[in-house]
């Protein structure tokens, strides 16, 4: 039965809850397997019913966020009669402090206000697209840049500080592991507190002192070489737990510091000034007060807070119950859904969304009761998520950067590059896979690589030069006697290509034509077919250029001589 103490560890990150984190206000329910969504207060006051086809994803400073029968993003305001204020977005975040970013297909990330008018506009930053931002918080949104690099900004837009090579990321109620940030569905705690992932450590820093780059007023650090560290964090406490030890601390003051021992092992939680905690083999647990006192010994197979006064638990992973602090049962009959432990992985500020025996949610309070006599069909396990949103806007230039293509190769590979070079250069960052059989070379290994959704692949040739998506070379007689040399790798070539993935397959043609327009640039151009064209450098080198609209593939043929029309189609054939 040790698995569902297993599975709570496993979620135990996504349980914390924030004693200064806005209150959910509204929870969103299906009345019937397929009917359409409503939501009510958390006193099971209907708000409305069957208003919404599609799932209401988030409900969030008087917003709520929907979709409509395209799958785009729609908000509409949060009373008994809705009404639309803004839609069409391909990525939408969460309203906080009166702004949301979201992005339309093919355009840059916006933030629009309550009103759904738009209030600024996130294009570049130091000629580099802006690629993802969080909603606000505490005055302030992390933007991240094509290059992996972060920044702040405030809500007006303005940068409060340059983009650097680390990783920003607000304090949930979810934790990290290492160099891993984990905020999984967590909510930001309202502490104005950053976790700041450097080369060789994390770091606890307020908002101010990161803009001013004081990192020597950090609340906490860990080192990557001194730690195989967890860490937890409410609104007044954190913990970081180290193969040695616990430490919980508050600011920059120690509370609370427990070597680890046969009693206790792991800390799960930190909900007001009591910790969730397990023993030394992980399969019970238990809570104590930040004094170190066992309030609760570790007897449970299954515990979870629903506030810092009660909670949800089981000796035996069937029966649960709800008890206080002082271990008094406050309701013994909790009737749940065994297979899935009853519980969703997310409270609602103590609230819990529970399933009956019949495969039916309920909302259960703090004290045990239902918030009303009905049952829905489903309810959502997170009305929080979102908060971060993606730029849809398409920057050929930024592919081409981020692919290092050029009139001489692709991805820093060129016609001359051997298999050594190209092991050294790469430094194995790429993925390889080994396929060995009769009729295959031991040396034949491929390598590929995803960038910005875009696979290039690598094939070492036979005669010690890399490929690039290239068609195998065949020893003669190996199929039936009979020659078949591709003559492009005869020829000592680079057959360059890649295949687009994901959203950018709608987008197979414009990468072309931003391709014949970069080479053109460069070079000598004329088209000799339908999505196909070839150019003359001035170094002498040709280069071929087709779109597969059907295999949604790019292919560059680089060539140290003139190849001719039939040469280059036979090759794409």
């Amino acid at each position: 039965m040790r698995s569902y103490c297993r599975w709570f560890g496993a979620i135990a990150l996504l349980l914390l809850a924030a004693c200064n984190s806005k209150q959910v206000d509204y929870l969103p329910f299906q009345e019937s397997e397929d009917g359409y969504w409503g939501l009510i207060d958390r006193k099971g006051k209907v708000l409305f019913a069957e208003e919404f086809e599609n799932e209401i994803i988030n409900v969030s400073d008087g917003i709520l966020c929907t979709t409509d029968d395209d799958g785009l993003y729609q908000y509409y305001t949060v009373e008994k009669k809705p009404r639309l204020i803004a839609g069409g977005f391909k990525d939408a975040g969460v309203f906080h402090e009166g702004l949301a970013p979201v992005a339309m297909k093919d355009e840059w990330i916006k933030f629009i206000d309550k009103k759904g008018e738009v209030a600024f506009e996130l294009k570049e930053i130091e000629g580099k697209q802006v690629e993802s931002v969080t909603g606000f918080h505490f005055g302030i949104a992390i933007y991240r840049l094509e290059d992996d690099t972060y920044g702040l900004i405030d809500t007006n837009g303005n940068l409060l500080t340059k983009p650097r090579h680390v990783i920003i990321d607000f304090c949930t109620t979810g934790g990290f592991y290492g160099r891993g940030f984990y905020g999984l569905f967590g909510k930001v705690i309202e502490n104005e507190i950053l976790v700041v992932t450097y080369s060789d450590a994390v770091l606890l820093l307020h908002y101010k002192d990161f803009i001013n780059n004081k990192q020597d007023k950090a609340l906490c650090k860990l080192d990557f070489d001194k730690h195989q560290t967890k860490f937890y964090m409410n609104s007044d406490y954190y913990c970081v737990s180290t193969d040695k030890k616990h430490t919980i601390m508050d600011k920059d003051k120690t509370i609370l510091t427990i070597p680890k021992n046969s009693k206790m092992n792991m800390i799960y939680d930190i909900m007001g000034k009591y910790i969730l905690f397990s023993n030394e083999d992980r399969d019970r647990m238990g809570v104590m007060d930040l004094k170190g006192n066992t309030v609760i010994r570790p007897k449970y197979r299954f515990l979870a807070f629903m506030d810092d006064k009660s909670l949800i638990c089981s000796t035996n992973g069937k029966d649960f119950k709800m008890i206080d602090i002082k271990d008094n049962v406050i309701n013994g009959d909790l009737d749940l859904h065994q297979e899935t432990y009853g519980i969703h992985p997310l409270f609602y500020d103590g609230i819990a969304c529970l399933r009956n025996s019949d495969g039916e949610s309920y909302f259960l309070n703090k004290k045990g009761q239902p918030i009303n006599n009905t049952t829905y069909s489903m309810v959502i396990s997170s009305i929080i998520g979102g908060n971060k949103v993606n730029s849809d806007f398409f920057n050929i230039n930024k592919l081409i950067r981020r692919l290092e293509i050029t009139e001489y190769g692709i991805g820093g590979v060129t016609i001359n590059t051997t298999v050594e070079e190209f092991m050294e250069y790469d430094n194995m960052n790429s993925y390889y896979e080994v396929d060995i059989d009769d009729y295959v070379r031991e040396d034949e290994i491929d390598f590929y690589r995803y960038v910005d959704g875009v696979k290039v692949e690598f094939y070492p040739s036979f005669d010690g030069y890399i490929a690039i998506n290239s068609l195998t070379e065949v020893e003669p007689g190996i199929y039936g006697g009979e020659s078949n040399w591709n003559p492009v790798c005869e020829l000592d070539k680079l057959l360059a290509g890649f295949y687009l993935t994901g959203e950018l397959e709608e987008r197979g043609e414009a990468i072309y034509e931003g391709l014949c327009d970069f080479f053109t640039e460069k070079s000598t151009m004329h088209v000799i077919g339908e999505n196909k064209a070839s150019f003359r450098f001035k170094n002498s080198k040709d280069l071929r250029l087709s779109y597969d609209e059907e295999d949604k593939t790019i292919v560059l043929i680089y060539c140290n001589f003139t190849m001719s029309d039939d040469s280059f189609n036979s090759v794409n054939e």
